[in-house]
C-alpha cells in the first residue's frame, strides 16, 4: 500500500501561528503529525514547535511505532516544561500532539489534546482520536446531552496537553487497518470548527490527489471565515 501525503498551516486571523505541522517518509513508512499550541506570549508556538522537533529527531531518520511515538510524547512534554521552568513568559505554554505512522496496511498512533485523526471510508467518516476536553468528558459521563455540550461555555477547555503540569497526563493510543481507498485527516480545531465532518467527507469525496484536496480545503476555510489557526495533514491510502 502506499501513501500519499500533502499538508498545510495557516495563521488564519491570528497574530502568531501557534499550530505546528510535519511529515516524514522514511522507506516505506510515512509519519505525520499536527500539535496546536496555546499559553499566550508566543509560548503556545514554542510548545507546539517543541514537540514536532522531538518527533522529528526519530521519523527523519527511521520508521516509528505506536511505543515510539508515545515515548516521542512523553519527551516532548518533559521538555516543554523543563523550558517554563527557564523562561518566566513561558510558563503556561503547553500543545495538544495528535501524530501517526502509516505503513504495511496499517495507521499507529498517538493523541493528547483536541486535534483531531479522522478516516474517511467510502461514504463515512468517523474520528479515531478522543477529544480530550472538558465538554467531552461531561458529554461521555452523561450529565450534558449533545446539544448542551454545543452551548456548554466551557466544552474547549483541555483535560490534557503536553506541558499541562496540573492535569493528569493523557496520551492516547490508536491502532487501525487501512484498505486502499482510505482517506485519513489530522487537523487542529481551526479547521474543524470552520468545517463540519460531513463537510469533510463531502470535499474528501471529489478528490483523489491529497495536495488537490489541501488546497481546496484552505480555500474553503479562508471563504467560511477562520476563526483561528488551521492546520492539516491529508494521508490518502492507495494499492
Amino acid at each position: 500500500m502506499k501513501f500519499l501525503a500533502a499538508s498545510f498551516s495557516a495563521i488564519g486571523p491570528r497574530q502568531v501561528n501557534e499550530d505546528c505541522v510535519g511529515v516524514w517518509r522514511v522507506g516505506d513508512t510515512l509519519t505525520a503529525a499536527v500539535a496546536d499550541g496555546l499559553g499566550g506570549m508566543g509560548g503556545g508556538a514554542v510548545a507546539s514547535g517543541l514537540a514536532i522537533e522531538c518527533l522529528n529527531e526519530v521519523a527523519a531518520k527511521r520508521s516509528v511505532a505506536r511505543d515510539d511515538l508515545r515515548q516521542i510524547a512523553l519527551e516532548a512534554h518533559s521538555r516543554i516544561i523543563n523550558k517554563q521552568l527557564t523562561d518566566n513568559s513561558l510558563k503556561s505554554m503547553a500543545t495538544t500532539f495528535t501524530a501517526a505512522s502509516f505503513v504495511d496496511g496499517h495507521l499507529s498512533g498517538v493523541h493528547c489534546g483536541d486535534t483531531r485523526l479522522l478516516i474517511a471510508r467510502k461514504q463515512g467518516i468517523k474520528r479515531l482520536s478522543l477529544d480530550q476536553t472538558e465538554g467531552q468528558r461531561l458529554f461521555l459521563a452523561g450529565k450534558l446531552s449533545k446539544q448542551e455540550l454545543n452551548d456548554y461555555p466551557r466544552k474547549h477547555i483541555l483535560d490534557s496537553a503536553l506541558g499541562v503540569i496540573n492535569k493528569d497526563l493523557v496520551i492516547q493510543g490508536i491502532d487501525f487497518d487501512l484498505e486502499a481507498g482510505d482517506k485519513v485527516l489530522i487537523v487542529s480545531d481551526g479547521v474543524y470548527q470552520a468545517v463540519s465532518m460531513r463537510n469533510l467527507r463531502d470535499l474528501l469525496a471529489d478528490f483523489s490527489d491529497p495536495k488537490e484536496f489541501v488546497k481546496e480545503l484552505c480555500f474553503e476555510i479562508e471563504r467560511r471565515g477562520a476563526s483561528d489557526n488551521f492546520s492539516v495533514v491529508a494521508v490518502f491510502a492507495n494499492q
